[in-house]
């Protein structure tokens, strides 16, 4: 799982930023997670280790949506997982 636990180990306190450094820090690491597996470690994981109906946009599940904005410093996307990990903020969280 990621989260953030308090301002004193991270200023933003931002589960974006989270996410990157989780994808840059797996990268120097030498670890061979794409970007579409640490996004699904974070999301479908703990779901799975709850064994809570999480993660899933289907009849039975507790839904939660989260909307990303682009605007012009998205741009260009051509992998979106990645995109998504390493140039949107909590800022583009709508």
């Amino acid at each position: 799982g990621l989260g953030t636990d308090c301002a004193a180990s991270h200023d933003s306190m931002d589960i974006m930023s989270e996410l990157k450094v989780l994808y840059l820090v797996s990268k120097m690491q030498g670890c061979t997670m794409s970007a579409q597996d640490v996004l699904k470690s974070v999301w479908d994981g703990p779901a799975r280790w709850l064994g809570a109906p999480l993660g899933k946009l289907e009849k039975g599940y507790f839904a939660d949506l989260v909307f990303f904005m682009r605007d012009l410093d998205c741009e260009p996307c051509y992998e979106p997982h990645l995109h998504l990990i390493t140039t949107l903020t909590s800022r583009h969280i709508e």
